[in-house]
């Protein structure tokens, strides 16, 4: 039965074959023949030049022929022996035979050697359609589920790396969780001490609301707006921490809204020791460089956020007159500064005078 021309290039278009023939003619006209089904077609005149070429296309390719074509009996090197040694390099290797009606005796050497097809000369239009039909459909077929599983191997291995950059992550989720937990119960512990230690406070409600009354009311609004963009700093700083890009340049402006806070409250006697743990806290974070990794900038960072929602709360107090105390918050601060401080320079600690983790 003759097949149809687009049928065969459907799947052989793209192959390359080595056909192998010592026949000079015949040679000639069948690779003219094979040329028009196939990519690429590389004659060889005997077995062991054909065995050279199929060593030297897998050293310069990397890869294999997809079909081999080969007479049987040929000087120098028989298509059997040939094939017995293209099948040690590559087992996988399809193979037709070639040969002449008179040389049927070989066959079953060739059957043994694991060929894939026959071609019995002289070659017809019909028997050579019929088995490049069945060949090359066959090794198009493998090439596709090789090259399916070799996407679903590599599917895989990218699957495999985000699951590794999903689990780095999560990790350092978990460390910046730890840290936040161990804020909320610092303020918790100060929240405790305090209510203990609010019998002892030095002033009362009515000298709270006298202090108060010295306090300027532009001042008080301008504390407000220097809160918002300190918090704002330290939120936009948070954020390009995950990107690696947190430096040394990036805190001048939280360092001018601490100036600023300073600068205002100096002004007001009840405020001095505040002014200056601030001060001491500026020229610290000023002076002193960033920490060497990612993970302790995050630490110092997140613990700034703590100390900066602590300070928008005092300024509430002072704004809305909440506490019995105008200095209800200051020890909190004060301690939250010194803390940061110290992880700045943690070759100052001393053992056993910080609790924190």
């Amino acid at each position: 039965m003759k097949i149809d021309t687009k049928l065969i290039l459907e799947f052989s278009k793209s192959l390359r074959i080595l056909y192998v023939e010592d026949d000079e003619i015949l040679c000639k006209i069948t690779k003219k023949v094979l040329s028009s089904y196939f990519k690429e077609v590389t004659v060889a005149v005997n077995g062991e030049e054909g065995l050279g070429l199929y060593k030297e296309y897998k050293r310069t390719e990397d890869d294999y022929y997809d079909l081999v074509f080969t007479d049987i009996n040929m000087p120098k090197l028989d298509g059997i022996s040939m094939a017995t040694a293209i099948k040690k390099e590559n087992s996988e290797q399809s193979i037709i035979f070639i040969t002449a009606s008179n040389e049927m005796s070989r066959l079953q050497d060739a059957i043994n050697v694991g060929s894939s097809g026959f071609l019995i000369k002289p070659v017809g239009l019909e028997q050579l359609q019929t088995v490049l039909y069945s060949s090359a459909q066959k090794v198009f077929e493998h090439k596709l589920v090789v090259k399916y599983y070799d996407e679903i191997e590599s599917l895989n291995i990218q699957l495999q790396e985000r699951n590794e950059e999903l689990k780095q992550r999560n990790q350092e989720l978990e460390k910046s969780l730890r840290v936040l937990n161990t804020v909320v119960e610092k303020e918790a512990v100060k929240d405790t001490q305090n209510a203990i230690h609010k019998s002892d406070e030095c002033t009362t409600k009515e000298s709270y609301h006298n202090e108060l009354d010295e306090l300027e009311e532009a001042d008080i609004a301008e504390l407000s707006d220097i809160c918002i963009d300190i918090d704002g700093a330290v939120i936009a700083i948070l954020s390009a921490n995950g990107n690696n890009q947190v430096t040394q340049q990036s805190l001048p402006q939280i360092i001018e809204g601490f100036n600023k806070l300073s600068s205002i409250i100096s002004y007001y006697t009840v405020f001095t020791q505040l002014t200056i743990a601030l001060n001491s806290f500026v020229v610290s974070i000023k002076n002193n460089p960033l920490p060497s990794t990612e993970e302790d900038i995050l630490n110092i960072f997140t613990l700034l956020e703590s100390f900066v929602f602590v300070l928008k709360k005092w300024q509430i107090n002072l704004q809305n007159s909440e506490f019995e105390s105008i200095n209800y918050l200051d020890a909190s601060l004060i301690s939250d500064m010194d803390t940061i401080i110290m992880m700045y320079n943690p070759k100052e600690e001393v053992e056993g005078e910080i609790d924190f983790f």
